[in-house]
């Protein structure tokens, strides 16, 4: 069975970026993308993903917040934040808040995919 894996980014290019790099893994299902939190959490009313790649700044709600409200209501579904931002505390609070681990954008493939397999098996 995939992992299947959603995105919540406020740059669409970013969102497709990333879905086209997914699709080159069998083992891993996009299952949709989000520019908002809103629109996140109305998918996740009716459907959940195994991964969530989750931008710590959105224009609706912050990642931090967002993370701490998918861990206590959905908390099977594992958090990779997913920033720009190369700061101990941006990644210490999104650890805080729930998230199984915090990516920088300029990552590469390996570890993007090495990432979503860790914590959708339960590691961090």
């Amino acid at each position: 069975m995939p992992i299947r894996v959603a995105i919540t980014d406020d740059h669409p290019l970013v969102i497709n970026g990333l879905r086209n790099t997914l699709a080159l893994y069998d083992h891993i299902e996009f299952c949709g993308g989000y520019t908002t939190g809103g629109a996140l959490l109305e998918y996740l009313n009716g459907q959940q993903p195994d991964v969530l790649l989750l931008d710590v700044q959105l224009p609706d709600l912050a990642g931090n917040k967002l993370a701490a409200m998918i861990s206590e209501q959905w908390p099977e579904i594992r958090i990779l934040a997913l920033s720009a931002m190369d700061s101990s505390f941006h990644v210490l609070d999104m650890l805080q808040s729930g998230c199984a681990g915090y990516l920088l954008k300029h990552t590469d493939e390996a570890t993007l995919i090495a990432a979503i397999e860790q914590v959708h098996s339960g590691g961090q």
